[in-house]
């Protein structure tokens, strides 16, 4: 899987365009393992903002190999705290989408 690094701030992006948190355009790139593990998750049955139309989904706390934790969205499956997810790919506004192995 290939992610950004902001070299101000070191947020992970999935995309290298610019820095969602301090909008720096330095990103390096990085080639990491696809796996990660769920920490949390929670299905959201109302949707707001740009997920207005798109309930029910879930929100979930992953951890990358490397320590690093992010927050995405998943697609709807049934879920366990532990569970191994792999990437799947990104959705139509860059963020990262993943699966059950």
């Amino acid at each position: 899987m290939k992610i950004f690094v902001c070299e101000n701030c070191s947020k992970i992006e999935f995309t290298n365009k610019i820095c969602s948190n301090c909008e720096s355009l330095s990103l390096t790139e990085k080639n990491i393992s696809d796996k990660v593990k769920l920490i949390s998750f929670t299905e959201v049955k109302v949707g707001f903002g740009k997920f207005l139309n798109s309930p029910p989904y879930s929100l979930a706390i992953l951890q990358l190999e490397q320590g690093n934790k992010i927050l995405t969205k998943l697609e709807n499956q049934n879920y366990k705290i532990d569970d191994e997810l792999n990437f799947k790919g990104l959705d139509a506004d860059s963020s990262p989408i993943f699966q059950i192995k």
